[in-house]
């Protein structure tokens, strides 16, 4: 079967001003979004498999690290890379973040297009998209 030629991406964040920010870079680059407002409505549509999972930490239900860390230990799942987001401006926090949800990337509120561009086509590049 092949794959859809537009990288799916999944867009995890409460705040609809997040999400549509994000959404329209991610449109205009390219890639086709799916978005979830809750850390329950993210564990389910990932197993729908997008090619990269972008994920706030602070969500309503579940937080984004938790969240996270299951989407990493289940068989099916584990390799979609995830991007954390927080509005956390300390690169140490960022990587202390990562190491303790076995993310991929971080990003940063607010939120540079170009930055949020250059990690996706990373993790992209980094599963054979080209």
């Amino acid at each position: 079967m092949a794959r859809n030629p537009k990288p799916r991406v999944l867009l995890v964040d409460d705040r609809t001003e997040n999400r549509y920010v994000l959404s329209r870079i991610l449109q205009s680059a390219g890639f086709t979004v799916e978005e979830c407002s809750t850390g329950m409505q993210a564990l389910d549509v990932v197993r729908r498999l997008p090619d990269v999972v972008i994920l706030d930490i602070k969500l309503p239900d579940i937080s984004g690290y938790d969240v996270c860390r299951s989407i990493k230990s289940d068989p099916v799942t584990r390799s979609v890379p995830i991007l954390l987001t927080s509005a956390m401006l300390d690169p140490q926090n960022a990587l202390a973040s990562m190491a303790r949800a076995s993310a991929e990337g971080y990003l940063t509120h607010p939120f540079v297009p170009s930055d949020v561009v250059t990690k996706v086509k990373q993790l992209l590049k980094a599963g054979e998209w080209p």
